[in-house]
């Protein structure tokens, strides 16, 4: 069976301080040790450079360019 990370899910994976991220990285990785595919979509990409790179006072994570490309990087 396929599976389809939305953002929230594909950008969780990666944010170490997420409270969800331990959920979110073991359930990943299970799914792929049993063989399953785990989809993103370029647009999963997108939003999380937009996320990574705004302003902390913005909700964002404040990230320079470089940063969040190093960290969308594991998402692939």
């Amino acid at each position: 069976m396929a599976y389809f990370a939305d953002t929230n899910v594909s950008s969780r994976r990666v944010l170490l301080s997420d409270p969800l991220y331990d959920t979110v990285k073991k359930t990943i990785d299970t799914l792929l040790q049993q063989g399953e595919i785990v989809y993103i979509t370029a647009q999963n990409l997108v939003e999380f450079q937009a996320l990574a790179t705004r302003p902390v006072e913005a909700n964002g994570l404040g990230l320079t360019p470089a940063e969040a490309n190093e960290r969308a990087s594991a998402i692939r």
